[in-house]
C-alpha cells in the first residue's frame, strides 16, 4: 500500500468531544474499575444503550487520570485488513506514541501479513510504562476473519499494562472462551447500561429543568426497560409539555414518529424475512424455537433466535439454557404493530397456530389469551376452565377478570368452577357488589338442580362471602360466616387458609392476639405454595403488620420480605400479590427515615393497588406517598393522592379510608394556616364516627382513633392544648392496653407535646421518655418528626436539659437520640449558597424563584410572566446552576436561605 493511497481521517482517531446532556453514570464507571486487571473489556449492548457514551466519559475520565488513551471509531467501510490495520496503528501513534513501525510496514506493501502489523505494534507496545487503553467503537461493522484473528493475537500477546475496550451491538469473534477462563475479560452488558431509576430521573429532570412527578418517572422507566434510546425520544416528544402527561406517558416512546423511525432504521439492516419472523412471531410474550416454528412456519426458528440474541436486538434470553426469550416489549409493540399494518389478515391463524401449541404443552394460560385474541371463544370457554381459579390463588386477578369480560355470560353458565373462579376474583379486586350478583347467579342454580355437588359449592359461596364481609369492615358477619364454613370441612386448602386468613384479620381488629396467633393454618406442599401464591402471600403480610403494631419491626419485615420473594418468584413483581408486601415494606422504610426507599417500593404499584388493592394496604400506600410529597414540598401532588384515596373510599364504601384522608388533609391545612378548612375536615370526621358506633373493639374503632387525634390536633391549633390532652390521654391508654405500639408512638408525641404546651413540664418529659425509649427500640424516627415543630422543644430539652427531672435520671442514649431526631428535623437537602450568587442571579430569576416557591407549575409561571414555557425551563437552568442544585425545592430552599423567597 503506497502511503498516498490512503490518507487518515483523523477524527476517526480523535478522542470525540462528550456531547451535551449526558449525565453522570457514576454506578456504570464504577463496575468499570476492573479493567486494570483484564487484557479485554467488552461493552456490547443493543443500538441505544449508550455504550459509546459510557465509553466516551471512561476514555476522558482515563486520560484526566494519566493513562495513554487511543480511540478509533469504526465504520462498514473499515472491514478490511489492510485497512482496519493502518487505522489501528494511527490511533496507536495518537493516543501513546506507538505505531509507526506498523505503518512503515503497511507502507511498503499491501500484502504484510496482519500478524506482522500486530507483532510490530505489540513490539512498540512493549517498551512503554504507562497503561494503555485502545478503545475500538463499533467494531460490530468487522466481519472479516483475518481481522479477527489479528485482534485475537493482539489481545494474546499484548504486554501486561495494554488493554483493549471492544464497543460493540454483537457478540465479536474473538478468542473469548479462552480469556474468559483466564478471567481476562470484563463484560457490560445490557443489565449495567441500562438506567436506573435514579438515572431516569436524573436525566429526565435534567431534561425537564423542573421536578417530574416520581409516578410518571417510575412508570416511563417501566415502560421503556431502562433504554437509554427510548428515554431520549421520551423527553423530546411533545407530550411531555401536556397537561395531561399521567394519563399520556406510558405511550411515549411507542407513540412517537421518532421512535418509529428509530426502530425502522434498526430493522432495516436485516433481511426481509428475519424481519417478518420478528413481526409474526411478535404475538408471544415469550419465544421458545419450537412455539416460534408451529406459528410461524419457520424450520429454522432456532436460528433464528440464536441470531438475534447474539446481533443484542432487543431479544432477551429467560433461561440460562438460551431455550425462551422475550423481545423488549416496546420492540414487541412496534413489531406487532407492523404486523397488523402489513400482515393483518394472518394475525387469527398465528394466534390460532399459538393456542394449539400452548394447549398441546398444557400451558392454558397463554393458551386461552391466544384462543380468545384469534376469535375463538367457544374453545376459549373450554380452556379458561383449566387455568382460572389457578389465576386466583396466584394472584393474578387482573388477567382473569379481564377475560370474563370477553368471554360470552351464556358460554360461561355451564362453568361454575370458572364463575366461582371469577366470583372469587372480583371479591379480591374489591368487586363486592358484582361478586355478590355472581354468587346469587351460582346459588339460584344449585337450588334449581342446574349444577350437581350442591353442598361444597354452597360452602365456597359462603366462604367468599366471608371474604367480602371482612373487606368491608363487617368483622361479626365475616367471623360467624367463616367459622361456620371451616366447621363443614372445605374440601380444598386454598378455602380453608382463606378463610383463616379472614378470622386472623377480624380477631387483630377486635384487638385479640391471642387468638389471631392461635387461628390454625394448613401449610402447602412447595406445589402447593406454589399454586397458592395469593393467601401465603396474604398471610405473611397480614402478619408482618400485626408484628409492625407491636414494633416489632425485624420480624415485621422477615414476614414481607418473605413474601415479597414468593410473590415475585410465582406471579411477577408488578402483580397484586407483590403490591401486598410492598405496602408494609414500604411503611417500614418510610417510618425509618429512608423515604426515597418507600417511595420507590410502592409509587409504580399505585395503579395495581387502586384496581385490587384492600383496604389496609391502601390506606398504607396513600398515606405514605402523600406525606413523603409533603416531606418534599410538593403539597399539590399530596393534595391530588388524598383527593383519589378519598376517591376510592367512596367508590367502595370504606369509611376508613375517609377518614385517614381527611386527617391527613387536616394535617396538612394546619400546616399551611388554613384552619377553617381543617376545621371542616373535623366536622366530617365526627359524622363518619357517629355514623359507626363502636361497644366492643373492631375494624371501626380506628374511626374513633382517628378523630380523636384530629380533634387534639385541632385544639392545639386553636391554643388550647388542655383540651388536646382530654383527646389524648384516653386514646394513648387504649393503644396500650389494645397493644398497637406503633399508634401508642403517634398519640403519645401527640399527648407530650400538649401536655408541655399545657406547662405540665415533668409529666410531658417522663412521657415523652417513654415514647422515644419505644421508639428508638423499634429504630424508627418518621412517627416522631411526623409531629413537625411542636416536638422541637421537647427534643431540645431531652436533648440539652438536665439529667434528671422530678428525681428520675434521664435513660442513657437519650439525649443522643433526642439530638439525631433534631438533625432529622430540620436537615435541609440543599447545601447553603456560595458568596456572591444571590448577587449573580438577575431580576427576572428572582421572581421565577418566587413563583416556584409559590408552588406554580413552568405553565403557570410562562402566564404569570408572559413568557413561553421554553424560556421559564430556559432561566430555570440558569438558576439551578447558579445555585449548584437539581431540584424545585432545593433551590426554594437556598433561596429561602438568601431572603429571596418567604
Amino acid at each position: 500500500m503506497s502511503k498516498h493511497l490512503l490518507r487518515p481521517l483523523v477524527t476517526k482517531v480523535m478522542l470525540p468531544r462528550q456531547p451535551a446532556g449526558l449525565i453522570e453514570r457514576p454506578r456504570c464507571l464504577a463496575a468499570l474499575a476492573p479493567a486494570m486487571e483484564k487484557r479485554l473489556v467488552l461493552v456490547k449492548a443493543s443500538a441505544g444503550f449508550g455504550k459509546s457514551a459510557l465509553a466516551l466519559a471512561w476514555a476522558s475520565q482515563l486520560r484526566r487520570a494519566g493513562d495513554k488513551v487511543a480511540w478509533l471509531a469504526l465504520e462498514a467501510d473499515d472491514d478490511e485488513p489492510s485497512r482496519f490495520l493502518y487505522y489501528l496503528a494511527h490511533a496507536l501513534q495518537q493516543g501513546c506514541g506507538a505505531g509507526a513501525a506498523a505503518l512503515d510496514l503497511l507502507s511498503e506493501t499491501t500484502l504484510a501479513a496482519p500478524q506482522a502489523v500486530t507483532a510490530a505494534l505489540i513490539n512498540e507496545l512493549a517498551e512503554l510504562e504507562d497503561e494503555i487503553f485502545l478503545f475500538l467503537d463499533d467494531y460490530h461493522y468487522i466481519s472479516h476473519p483475518l481481522i479477527h484473528e489479528a485482534v485475537s493475537f493482539f489481545i494474546q500477546h499484548a504486554p501486561a499494562q495494554f488493554h483493549l475496550v471492544v464497543v460493540t451491538r454483537a457478540e465479536p469473534a474473538l478468542h473469548l472462551a479462552r480469556l474468559r477462563v483466564q478471567n481476562q475479560v470484563l463484560e457490560i452488558d445490557t443489565a449495567t447500561l441500562r438506567f436506573s431509576f435514579d438515572e431516569t430521573r436524573s436525566f429526565l429532570e435534567q431534561e425537564q429543568s423542573s421536578q417530574i412527578d416520581p409516578a410518571h418517572v417510575r412508570q416511563l422507566h417501566s415502560t421503556t426497560e431502562g433504554w437509554p434510546a427510548a428515554l431520549r425520544i421520551a423527553a423530546s416528544a411533545a407530550l411531555w409539555q401536556r397537561d395531561d402527561i399521567g394519563r399520556h406517558v406510558h405511550a411515549l416512546p411507542a407513540a412517537s414518529r421518532p421512535f418509529a423511525a428509530y426502530l425502522e432504521d434498526m430493522l432495516a439492516r436485516l433481511p426481509e424475512e428475519t424481519v417478518q419472523f420478528m413481526s409474526r412471531s411478535a404475538i408471544l410474550d415469550h419465544l421458545t424455537a419450537p412455539l416460534c416454528a408451529a406459528i410461524t412456519g419457520v424450520a429454522a426458528s432456532q436460528d433464528l433466535l440464536t441470531f438475534l440474541s447474539g446481533r443484542q436486538l432487543l431479544l432477551e434470553p429467560l433461561d440460562q439454557e438460551g431455550n425462551w426469550f422475550r423481545y423488549h416489549h416496546l420492540l414487541r409493540e412496534y413489531l406487532y404493530r407492523r404486523l397488523e399494518a402489513r400482515f393483518g389478515g394472518e394475525l387469527s391463524n398465528l394466534h390460532r397456530n399459538a393456542y394449539r401449541w400452548f394447549a398441546a404443552h398444557e400451558m392454558w394460560t397463554d393458551a386461552t389469551k391466544h384462543a380468545i385474541a384469534a376469535g375463538d371463544l367457544n374453545e376459549a370457554t373450554s380452556l379458561v376452565e383449566n387455568c382460572a381459579m389457578g389465576l386466583v390463588t396466584k394472584g393474578d386477578l387482573q388477567t382473569l377478570l379481564g377475560w370474563q369480560r370477553l368471554l360470552p355470560a351464556q358460554l360461561m353458565r355451564g362453568q361454575v368452577r370458572v364463575r366461582l373462579a371469577i366470583a372469587w376474583g372480583m371479591t379480591l379486586a374489591m368487586r363486592g357488589g358484582e361478586a355478590e350478583a355472581m354468587l346469587a347467579g351460582i346459588e339460584a342454580d344449585i337450588a334449581a338442580g342446574a349444577i350437581a355437588g350442591g353442598e361444597p359449592l354452597s360452602c365456597e359461596c359462603s366462604a367468599i362471602r366471608s371474604v367480602l364481609a371482612a373487606f368491608a369492615d363487617d368483622s361479626a358477619r365475616a367471623v360467624a360466616l367463616a367459622e361456620s364454613c371451616l366447621s363443614r370441612n372445605p374440601a380444598d386448602a386454598w378455602t380453608a387458609n382463606v378463610l383463616s386468613n379472614v378470622l386472623r384479620f377480624c380477631y387483630w381488629k377486635g384487638g385479640r392476639l391471642d387468638l389471631f396467633y392461635a387461628t390454625p393454618w394448613l401449610p402447602y406442599s412447595l406445589e402447593e405454595d406454589r399454586r397458592n401464591v395469593f393467601s401465603s402471600v396474604y398471610r405473611l403480610t397480614l402478619q408482618g403488620l400485626v408484628e409492625f403494631q407491636q414494633l416489632r419491626i425485624d420480624v415485621a419485615e422477615r414476614h414481607g420480605n418473605e413474601a415479597m420473594r414468593l410473590a415475585e418468584r410465582h406471579v411477577g413483581p408488578h402483580s397484586a400479590a407483590a403490591a401486598l408486601p410492598a405496602n408494609l415494606l414500604a411503611q417500614i422504610r418510610y417510618e425509618q427515615g429512608q423515604l426515597q426507599q418507600a417511595e420507590s417500593l410502592i409509587a409504580d404499584r399505585l395503579p395495581t393497588m387502586n384496581a385490587v388493592g384492600m383496604i389496609e394496604h391502601l390506606i398504607r400506600s396513600y398515606v405514605v406517598l402523600a406525606r413523603i410529597s409533603a416531606h418534599n414540598m410538593n403539597l399539590e401532588r399530596a393534595y391530588a393522592l388524598l383527593e383519589q384515596a378519598e376517591t376510592l373510599g367512596h367508590t367502595r364504601g370504606w369509611s376508613r379510608v375517609i377518614a385517614t384522608v381527611l386527617l391527613e388533609r387536616l394535617r396538612l391545612f394546619l400546616g399551611e394556616g388554613r384552619n377553617f378548612e381543617a376545621s371542616a375536615c373535623l366536622v366530617r370526621m365526627e359524622r363518619i364516627a357517629a355514623q359507626h358506633p363502636v361497644d366492643v373493639r373492631c375494624a371501626h374503632t380506628e374511626l374513633h382513633e382517628l378523630l380523636a387525634l384530629g380533634r387534639a390536633a385541632m385544639a392545639c391549633a386553636d391554643n388550647d392544648p388542655s383540651k388536646a390532652v382530654t383527646w389524648l390521654e384516653p386514646l394513648y391508654a387504649d393503644c396500650l392496653a389494645g397493644h398497637n405500639l406503633f399508634l401508642s408512638l403517634r398519640a403519645g408525641t401527640a399527648l407530650a407535646a400538649a401536655l408541655f404546651a399545657s406547662d405540665r413540664l415533668d409529666q410531658a418529659m417522663q412521657l415523652f421518655r417513654e415514647v422515644l425509649r419505644r421508639a428508638a427500640s423499634a429504630g424508627i424516627v418518621q412517627v416522631i418528626l411526623d409531629q413537625g415543630a411542636d416536638v422541637t422543644p421537647l427534643l431540645l430539652r431531652l436533648r440539652d436539659g438536665p439529667a434528671h427531672t422530678n428525681g428520675q435520671a434521664a435513660e442513657p442514649g437519650a439525649a443522643a437520640y433526642a439530638a439525631q431526631l433534631l438533625a432529622g428535623l430540620h436537615t435541609a437537602d440543599a447545601a447553603p449558597p456560595a458568596a456572591g450568587v444571590r448577587e449573580s442571579l438577575s431580576p427576572r430569576e428572582c421572581s421565577i424563584l418566587q413563583l416556584i416557591a409559590e408552588n406554580q407549575s413552568n405553565k403557570e409561571i410562562a402566564r404569570t410572566l408572559g413568557i413561553t414555557p421554553e424560556t421559564v425551563k430556559s432561566h430555570l437552568k440558569n438558576i439551578f446552576a447558579k445555585l449548584d442544585v437539581t431540584k424545585r425545592h432545593q433551590a426554594v430552599q437556598c433561596a429561602q436561605a438568601m431572603g429571596l423567597v418567604v
